[in-house]
């Protein structure tokens, strides 16, 4: 999906990957990252374009495990946690700042996985 886009290039690092466009980052999947078997894909998503997100995102069960983290690392820090089909809700809820779509396993347990999402979120945001 993410090579799909134009321009799109993949570094490979281990068993993990990041994805760009013109050097600047906006994905990453991440296998086993902990080693805890959790397969994870983070990604920068503007709220309008969610609806493009979801028609390339076909395949994926609308059950998929996703977390949409905004304005990290800030006061403002907010978590919003639930299935790929819930997305357009779920971007509905942020209010305008910086945000991270995080998908994977690892986010169906949030909001109880606070600690993770802040982690994931924190590092990826950092990264790009």
């Amino acid at each position: 999906m993410c090579l799909a886009l134009p321009e799109a290039g993949r570094e490979i690092h281990a068993q993990h990957a990041r994805f760009h466009v013109r050097n600047r980052t906006f994905a990453y999947f991440l296998n086993d990252h902990h080693g805890d078997g959790i397969v994870a894909v983070t990604c920068k998503v503007d709220r309008a374009d969610v609806p493009a997100f979801l028609e390339r995102a076909r395949g994926m069960p609308r059950s998929t495990p996703v977390a949409v983290a905004e304005s990290v690392s800030s006061p403002q820090q907010k978590f919003f946690a639930g299935q790929l089909g819930e997305l357009p809700e779920l971007a509905a809820r942020c209010t305008g700042g910086p945000a991270l779509l995080l998908i994977g396993e690892v986010f169906r347990q949030a909001p109880e996985n606070i600690e993770v999402l802040d982690l994931i979120a924190r590092t990826a945001s950092h990264r790009a």
